[in-house]
C-alpha cells in the first residue's frame, strides 16, 4: 500500500507539478498587474536559453522531491519536527506507514531517475 501511495504522490506532485511549472513559465505573459514576484521569476526564466530552462525546471523538481521526502520522514516517524515531540501514526487503507513512507518514496525517485 505504501508503494502505491508513494507512486501516486510522485506522479501527481512531482511529475505533474514539474509540468505545471513548465507550462506556467513557458506560457505566462508578464502584464502590468502581474505580482512582482512572478514578474521577476518570469523575466529570469525568459532570459534563460533552453539548457538553462531545463536545469531550472530540474531544480524545481528536486525541491519538490526533497520537500515530499522531508514531510514523509516526519509522517512516518523517521524524522522529527523542530521543537516538538508529537506522536501520530499515518494509516493508509488500514495499514500503518510507520518508518516506511520516506524510504518507499525515495526508492521510487531512484527508480524513476535511473
Amino acid at each position: 500500500m505504501n508503494e502505491e501511495f508513494a507512486r501516486k504522490i510522485y506522479e501527481t506532485i512531482v511529475e505533474e507539478g514539474r509540468d505545471m511549472y513548465k507550462n506556467l513559465y513557458d506560457n505566462t505573459k508578464i502584464k502590468k498587474n502581474t505580482v512582482p514576484y512572478w514578474k521577476s521569476a518570469l523575466s529570469l526564466y525568459q532570459d534563460f536559453d533552453d539548457e538553462q530552462k531545463k536545469v531550472f525546471l530540474d531544480v524545481i523538481k528536486h525541491i519538490i522531491i526533497d520537500t515530499i521526502s522531508s514531510v514523509f520522514g516526519v509522517l512516518d516517524g523517521s524524522s522529527t519536527l523542530s521543537g516538538g515531540n508529537l506522536e501520530f501514526e499515518v494509516i493508509i487503507n488500514g495499514i500503518s506507514t510507520s518508518n516506511e513512507l520516506q524510504d518507499t518514496f525515495l526508492e521510487i525517485v531512484e527508480e524513476k531517475n535511473s
